[in-house]
């Protein structure tokens, strides 16, 4: 019978607490990892932070066996079943995209050392000053965190909305956890998942085309032109991908989007020309002499 709430957390909270103890309360979870209970108060209660304060230390000298258990606990989490989406969407608000695959695919050697990493690809930004950035993070919403529960309450936690590590890249266009800019400078980048990037491309720049058309002011004027510069890199490099777009009956809402694009165009530069035109008949208007009116 799996332990109840209360035995979890307190399991989760001796990673904090009881440096001793972590090895083997880290063994214990990672056998009750494939359960909704822990699954749940991984992502309900706090317990991601918790084991991200292992991953991610701050100050503390944490030895790499139990960083790579970490990682491997929160791999095996975020398979769970029923609430492993829950726990990803959770890690997702910390971590990078591409951070969250590796964590995933696993080992938690690898994890560790791709959290070590300067990395800069199509799917993943990772810097040390990132790293540190949210190390301090974590080591904060821990000690806020643990504060309130061993006042005998379940808090029931959520991310805060300020608590990530991707704030130097929040205005960088990503579609499905890809950097469209990096992806361009390399297009021929191995993606772990081009369909579903092909998929988002698609439809932010049917989205783009709709919001320059009815919020000009909001919107980017030039992300239009970004995504289908990467959709078309995306096609040649992976041509197969073609027959996808045919699949998911985005042709004619592309040739529609195309034809609307071209008929706005049009109608501006017929604007253009008239008012050209009605220039041109007022300055010969105005450089005609002047009748004398006859008496």
């Amino acid at each position: 019978m799996v332990a109840d709430g209360s035995s979890l957390l307190l399991l989760l909270q001796m990673l904090h607490f009881a440096p001793a103890c972590r090895e083997g309360a880290l063994h214990v979870l990672y056998a009750l990892a494939s359960t909704p209970e822990l699954a749940w108060a991984a992502a309900k209660h706090g317990g991601v932070v918790y084991i991200l304060e292992l991953l991610l230390p701050l100050q503390e000298e944490i030895p790499l066996q139990q960083r790579a258990a970490a990682a491997s606990l929160l791999g095996k989490l975020v398979a769970q079943p029923m609430h492993g989406p829950r726990v990803a969407i959770t890690l997702a608000r910390f971590l990078p995209d591409g951070l969250v695959s590796v964590i995933r695919d696993g080992p938690g050697e690898a994890v560790v050392s791709a959290l070590e990493q300067n990395t800069e690809t199509p799917e993943l930004v990772w810097t040390p000053a990132m790293a540190a950035s949210l190390s301090a993070q974590i080591a904060t919403m821990v000690s806020d965190l643990y504060r309130e529960q061993v006042k005998g309450r379940i808090v029931d936690w959520d991310v805060p909305e300020q608590a990530s590590a991707q704030q130097e890249m929040r205005d960088e266009p990503q579609v499905g956890g890809i950097y469209v800019r990096l992806f361009l400078k390399d297009p021929k980048f191995p993606l772990r998942n081009p369909k579903r990037f092909l998929e988002g491309l698609l439809d932010q720049y049917l989205s783009s085309i709709a919001a320059t058309h009815y919020e000009s002011e909001s919107v980017d004027p030039e992300l239009p032109l970004l995504l289908s510069a990467a959709l078309v890199s995306l096609l040649r490099v992976h041509p197969a991908l073609a027959d996808h777009v045919g699949y998911l009956g985005y042709v004619p809402k592309l040739v529609a989007a195309v034809a609307y694009e071209g008929r706005r165009e049009a109608m501006s530069s017929g604007d253009m020309k008239d008012g050209g035109n009605m220039a041109d008949r007022k300055y010969e208007s105005d450089e005609q002499p002047a009748q004398t009116p006859q008496e």
